[in-house]
């Protein structure tokens, strides 16, 4: 098979998302003469009239000359290659800001002033430099575009000096990079040395600068929300790691008033690497000072778009990689299942094989998605496009599916608690915590159906928004500077210990929930009452021995010695330890909740 066609790319990216569309689908492509292809259907000729119609509404780029056709054609001029390496820039869809934005961010140490396209000669697209670049830079920069084979037939370099300000795309749902950021240029470099790498399944999670595996993980979205139910106190004491999708600079103050936290609150988390700092809006629009500040102390905790980017094509590349573990010896099965499904023409068989493909799909497509387009966008190819919805308020129902799955979509490619924002209006509250829900059970779905267990989906659901929701029984004290909580967490282990405890809490029914919690917060009291009242001697004996009552709360001053005696050859990190390991005493979480009771109390969330 031959290629020479530099306007194939856009036929050949069609036929790709054709033969995505319909799993099991074969095709051939065929140049027919200039400008002109053919795409014929190999299997399901019975489909082909269904197939036909939506390839010319929805697959077709507008303008190809290409028609879809069942006989081979006797004027073949000659056959196409066809897209098979996901990570492949033959036809991607670029408009004029999208293709500036994609020079901007694979060339970030080109000086791009002006993109403009002449059609006297053919397709010519000119690219005016404010600086010159050596000939090998020149090279590089033309073959990567004339590669894509989107139609130019050549590439012209000028420079002018005169022109203004550098190119520089803010559009909010465009992966633009801003070289005016050292982290944005370095996200942006990995992501365009290491796609391949990441596609072909060579490159994962761990390799991220701001991801680790083995540390337990939250996130909250407060780009534009502000959120009520969740104190980032509360959450750096049950949590190794706290990422947060950061506010922008309108809203930077409301969101640091909400939460009780001054500037230099942020400072201290970043520098204890508690903090990681997500940006999946346009850098323009957040904090340029505080963001250089930050990136000072840590570089490993502010995360671009592209970084982000990266990290969602890790996590369609492994989870498809996963999910197709079940299908091994089996994948023409599937196939045959899903085109079955296309030919009942049934809502929920579509929809059945389509939630069926879909780790496959995400895989495939996110490519050229995440190429051009922000994190904001991953809703145009997460299972929120899957569900058959209720016609009844279904436009507004979509909307709140495509606003909001992001952030769930993210938390999940972070392994990450996701806490839903929740916001006071005129007419109530509104929360994305229903769509979160729905979405989070689907996202876990796929990774327990590689792992044979989902005949135990329903109680990990209900186990996952129970340990979610056990965040709301802790209030911290928003006065205590934050760098007193962090002594605390690293001492007591809070994110293995106290977040253990309050999970045994959240799985008890409401009604014991706050008797349990009524009995902690009042053996805490009575043993702070009975330290204040025998003398420092007693109190720091008390303090390090970890003494607090093993059955109830009531005791006597000679219990109190007995306990005492008990408890002197008790040192403070095997009671850690003890409830980490799950073996832990009442006494032992007492012992916990008491100490960290100075930063933090239990109280009964209706959350």
């Amino acid at each position: 098979m031959n290629d020479k066609q530099n306007d194939s790319g856009s036929i050949k990216r069609s036929d790709f998302k054709l033969r995505l569309e319909y799993y099991g689908l074969k095709t051939h492509i065929y140049l027919l003469k200039t400008g002109q292809y053919a795409i014929q259907l190999l299997n399901y000729p019975e489909l082909y009239d269904e197939i036909k119609e939506n390839f010319e509404h929805t697959i077709r780029q507008v303008g190809d000359d290409v028609e879809l056709i069942i006989e081979k054609p006797d004027n073949i001029r000659e056959e196409i290659t066809p897209i098979k390496n996901t990570a492949d820039n033959q036809g991607l869809f670029l408009n004029n800001e999208m293709l500036q934005s994609l020079l901007v961010s694979r060339f970030t140490d080109i000086d791009f002033r002006k993109i403009e396209v002449d059609f006297q000669n053919g397709v010519c697209l000119k690219l005016i430099l404010g600086h010159t670049v050596s000939k090998e830079k020149e090279k590089e920069v033309k073959t990567f575009l004339l590669d894509m084979k989107n139609g130019f037939t050549d590439v012209e370099i000028q420079i002018d000096e005169h022109l203004s300000d550098p190119i520089l795309i803010k559009t909010v749902d465009l992966a633009c990079t801003d070289s005016r950021y050292k982290f944005s240029i370095e996200d942006s470099e990995f992501w365009f040395s290491n796609a391949q790498k990441i596609y072909s399944g060579n490159l994962t999670r761990e390799s991220l600068r701001f991801f680790d595996p083995e540390k337990t993980k939250c996130y909250m979205d407060f780009s534009i929300w502000q959120n009520r139910n969740v104190n980032i106190r509360s959450a750096v004491l049950l949590y190794d790691t706290v990422y947060i999708a950061f506010p922008l600079q309108m809203n930077f103050e409301k969101f640091l008033e909400q939460q009780h936290l001054t500037v230099k609150d942020l400072y201290t988390l970043i520098e204890n690497q508690k903090l990681v700092i997500l940006l999946p809006n346009t850098e323009s629009r957040y904090d340029k000072n505080i963001l250089d500040e930050m990136y000072g102390m840590n570089p490993n905790c502010i995360v671009s778009k592209r970084g982000i980017n990266a990290l969602m094509a890790m996590y369609y590349c492994e989870l498809e990689k996963q999910y197709m573990k079940i299908w091994k010896g089996k994948e023409e099965v599937l196939k045959e299942f899903c085109m079955d499904c296309a030919k009942k023409k049934d809502p929920l068989a579509k929809m059945f094989a389509d939630m069926l493909l879909w780790p496959i799909r995400a895989k495939n497509e996110s490519y050229e998605l995440l190429t051009s387009y922000s994190p904001l966008s991953v809703s145009s190819i997460g299972v929120n496009n899957y569900l058959l919805l209720p016609q009844h308020n279904k436009s507004n129902i979509e909307f709140e599916m495509t606003v909001n799955a992001p952030a769930i979509h993210i938390a999940t490619a972070l392994h990450a608690t996701y806490f839903p924002f929740c916001i006071e209006q005129e007419n109530g509250s509104y929360s994305d915590l229903g769509v979160a829900t729905l979405l989070g059970d689907i996202l876990n779905m796929y990774n327990y159906l590689g792992k044979n267990q989902l005949e135990h989906m329903k109680e990990y659901s209900e186990r996952v928004n129970k340990k979610n929701h056990s965040i709301c029984l802790l209030r911290s004290e928003n006065t205590v500077d934050l760098k007193h909580i962090l002594d605390y967490e690293k001492k007591y282990h809070t994110p293995h210990t106290l977040k253990k405890i309050l999970e045994d809490l959240a799985f008890l029914d409401d009604k014991k929930c706050e008797e349990k919690i009524k009995e902690y917060n009042n053996a805490i009291a009575e043993a702070g009452m009975e330290k204040a009242g025998i003398g420092t001697i007693l109190n720091y004996m008390l303090s390090v021995g970890g003494f607090l009552p093993g059955a109830g709360t009531a005791f006597s001053i000679a219990g109190l010695f007995t306990q005492i005696l008990n408890d002197l050859g008790i040192k403070e990190k095997k009671t850690i330890a003890r409830i980490e390991n799950g073996t832990a005493s009442e006494k032992d979480k007492i012992f916990l909740l008491d100490k960290v009771n100075r930063v933090a109390h239990l109280e009964r969330s209706s959350f």
